[in-house]
Formats: C-alpha cells, structure tokens, sequence
C-alpha cells in the first residue's frame, strides 16, 4: 500500500481532494503511508486553488436553476 500511494499521490492526492468520501479518507491514509509532509500540502493546496472554484463556479451557473 506505501509503495503504490507514493507511485500514485499526484493522481490520488490531486483527484481525492476533488471528491467527498476521497477527501475525507486521504489525510488518513497519506499519513499512516508515510507520505512526506510537504509533498501532501503541495497536493492539496494545489487540488484545493481547483475544487474550491470550480464547485463556485457551478454553484453560480447552476444557481438560478435550483429550486426557489
């Protein structure tokens, strides 16, 4: 499990953070893998400056669509 999380943290780091049950499961599972601290933050600002406009960004061109 170590070696194939450290072979996969771009994919994994990146696309987890992107979705609900990942985001919550990733920081336990980086840590108990072992992954050095800096390269998980460097995943998750980086996945965060992406999920947190684009869910914005749907929220706004979805809006008037909504119920209400």
């Amino acid at each position: 499990m170590t070696a194939w999380l450290a072979e996969h943290a771009m994919v994994h780091g990146g696309c987890g953070i992107l979705t609900a049950v990942p985001r919550t499961l990733m920081p336990t599972l980086c840590g108990a893998t072992g992954m050095p601290l800096r390269r998980y933050l460097l995943w998750s600002v980086v996945s965060s400056a992406v999920w947190a406009p684009a869910f914005a960004l749907i929220g706004y061109v979805m809006g008037p669509a909504g119920p209400g």
